[in-house]
């Protein structure tokens, strides 16, 4: 449940992996594993949000994380839920 207050925004849900490992087979790094941080798996928007509170329902995301975050209709990530 997002919590209420004044404005108008997209809730998006983020699905990561905190920590990934990538094997390299070509190229200049062949051979090397690159450590990376918090990969994005899935960014699905769940519905609008317009100030007031509302439940949305989904799926977990892929990845072994998640985030529920608001962006403004300008684009701007407003910030992250709960």
């Amino acid at each position: 449940m997002v919590g209420a207050g004044v404005g108008k925004a997209q809730v998006l849900l983020v699905g990561f992996d905190p920590t990934h490992e990538t094997p390299v087979g070509r190229g200049e790094n062949r051979g090397h594993t690159l450590l990376e941080s918090n990969v994005v798996r899935s960014l699905t928007p769940l519905g609008a949000w317009s100030g007031s509170a509302v439940t949305l329902r989904q799926t977990p995301p892929a990845g072994d994380g998640f985030a529920v975050l608001l962006q403004a209709e300008d684009g701007r990530m407003l910030g992250p839920l709960g």
